[in-house]
This record gives C-alpha cells, sequence and structure tokens, in this order.
C-alpha cells in the first residue's frame, strides 16, 4: 500500500511539473512576444520622431533661406508712414541706385554752389 501511494504521489508531482513546465512555456512565449511588440513599436516611435525631426529641420532651413528678413529683403525697411522713410530697426543699409542717387544730387549741389561762387 505504502508503495501505491508512493506511486500515486510521483505521478501527481510529475503531473504538476509538465503543468507547470507547460505554464511557464507558455509565459515565456508571451513574455516574448509582448518584449516583440514593445520592440516594434519603440522602433515606429523612433522612426516617426526621427522623421518628423527632419522634416523640422528642413522647414527650418527653407524658412532661413526665403524669410525676408533673413535674405536682406529692402522691401521690409520701408515704413509705413513713407515711402522714403525707413524702418531703423531694419534698415540694411542702400542699394547701389539710393547710393547712385545720393551722388548724383550731391554732384548738382556741387555744381550750384561753383556756380553760386563764380
Amino acid at each position: 500500500m505504502h508503495d501505491q501511494q508512493t506511486l500515486h504521489f510521483n505521478k501527481l508531482l510529475e503531473q504538476q511539473q509538465k503543468q507547470h513546465g507547460a505554464a511557464r512555456a507558455e509565459m515565456e512565449r508571451s513574455v516574448k512576444d509582448a518584449n516583440a511588440q514593445l520592440a516594434k513599436e519603440k522602433r515606429d516611435r523612433d522612426a516617426a520622431q526621427a522623421a518628423y525631426e527632419q522634416l523640422q529641420a528642413r522647414t527650418d532651413v527653407d524658412y532661413t533661406n526665403n524669410n525676408d528678413f533673413m535674405t536682406e529683403n529692402p522691401a521690409t525697411e520701408q515704413s509705413m508712414l513713407a515711402p522714403h522713410r525707413v524702418k531703423p530697426y531694419h534698415f540694411k543699409g542702400m542699394n547701389a541706385q539710393q547710393k547712385g542717387a545720393i551722388m548724383n544730387e550731391r554732384e548738382m549741389q556741387m555744381r550750384e554752389a561753383e556756380m553760386a561762387r563764380k
């Protein structure tokens, strides 16, 4: 009787160990699948972040290359009060046409002064 009881307990123990092993293997598979899913989501997130950063960098470069202030567009200097006035905080210097007009005016004034002296 003792031997039968021992055999019975050994069979129960063996069944429990098999069930435990199967449950453990299933748990390991599910953890592996969950980890693979998390890794895929992280790769996708990182790829989306990298794509966003590249798009932002291209946008910044495009803005810098085309912005009126950065390209020193002379039209941005003009005051709203009058076309001959400029915004002092935005002035970038005179263009060649403006410099030529000043030199012509100066030359005319010098001629007039010379004529007045004669």
